[in-house]
């Protein structure tokens, strides 16, 4: 029950980021698209890294967005979340450098997320190495999940399995199967992004 309603959380996060990034028709829209998403549908709902994943990161996009040049409650969830999220599975904020850096830009918020990393960033990571370390056992204190994941995925070499099919695969075969109804949108999105670049 507690996973359904994080679930329910994430979508009120995502309703009012929309009508703030492209208004309330906007916002109708993309709900009719998560509803009618399979890959979200059958899999977010149910993998729980996937689901608490898909849920901090929404909620941190919808806080960096209200981000400025001071240290706040916006500043602090941003961090606490994005960290969390780290902790939990570390590849999860890939695409946030280049984000953080916009903001640092063009909002001036280098202060704000200096300060965000010495009282919320840090503290956060202790916590969590305190936890995984108390559940897997203090013998081998301390233990940092990010670190186990590089060891398991590089250094043994477990991430040989995943990528390995040709671009087209993913083109032809995945994305429609994980997109349905908005994989002509996402075609079409490209295309137009494709066509500023030049």
């Amino acid at each position: 029950m507690a996973h359904i309603l994080l679930v329910i959380i994430c979508d009120i996060y995502f309703w009012e980021i929309g009508k703030k990034a492209v208004g309330f028709n906007g916002a109708r829209l993309g709900f009719l698209f998560l509803a009618v998403n399979r890959f979200y549908n059958e899999f977010i709902t149910r993998c729980f890294s996937n689901s608490v994943e898909t849920i901090f990161q929404t909620i941190v996009f919808y806080y960096f967005l209200k981000v400025k040049n001071r240290f706040d409650i916006n500043v602090a969830v941003l961090t606490a979340g994005l960290t969390v999220s780290f902790m939990i599975r570390n590849t999860s904020p890939i695409g946030w450098p280049p984000l953080l850096l916009y903001k640092i830009i063009y909002d001036g918020s280098l202060v704000p997320f200096l300060i965000a990393g010495v009282f919320v960033f840090l503290p956060v990571v202790a916590l969590f190495i305190l936890i995984d370390s108390f559940n897997y056992g203090f013998d081998s204190f301390p233990v940092i999940t990010a670190y186990n994941f590089v060891k398991a995925n590089l250094a043994e070499g477990l991430s040989k399995y995943f990528g390995v099919e040709p671009v087209h695969f993913y083109l032809f075969a995945v994305l429609p199967l994980i997109f349905l109804a908005l994989y002509p949108c996402l075609l079409a999105a490209f295309v137009m992004k494709a066509r500023n670049w030049s």
